[in-house]
């Protein structure tokens, strides 16, 4: 097991990224669990006031001020769940250098 700190841009990118994987049943299963470690309790959703955006389906919106309130989560992943994260971001042709301030903390941590 290994503690990872992430913050909630990283805990809603990671697991909108999870979110859009096709793959096996134990590819799923992984990314369901991954999912289920860094979803943010109704309290953190509130705080931050994180919201559909009605213009872009699939696209979140949340008060980015109020995120860095609520602080980084910590939570315990297995050498396999890391693996997946390295192998999710790593090959992830949409990335922009925008990403850069919450993907490469991410992978150095990994």
């Amino acid at each position: 097991m290994k503690e990872l700190a992430v913050n909630v841009q990283q805990r809603l990118n990671i697991i909108g990224l999870l979110g859009q994987q096709r793959g096996t049943v134990a590819d799923i299963r992984l990314s369901s669990g991954l999912i289920d470690k860094l979803e943010l309790a109704e309290g953190e959703r509130a705080a931050i006031n994180l919201r559909a955006d009605q213009q872009r389906p699939g696209v979140l919106l949340w008060d980015s001020a109020a995120a860095q309130v609520v602080g980084p989560k910590t939570v315990a992943i297995t050498g396999e769940e890391a693996e997946k994260l390295r192998q999710l971001c790593q090959p992830w042709p949409n990335f922009q250098p925008a990403d850069c301030q919450w993907l490469l903390p991410l992978l150095e941590a990994l």
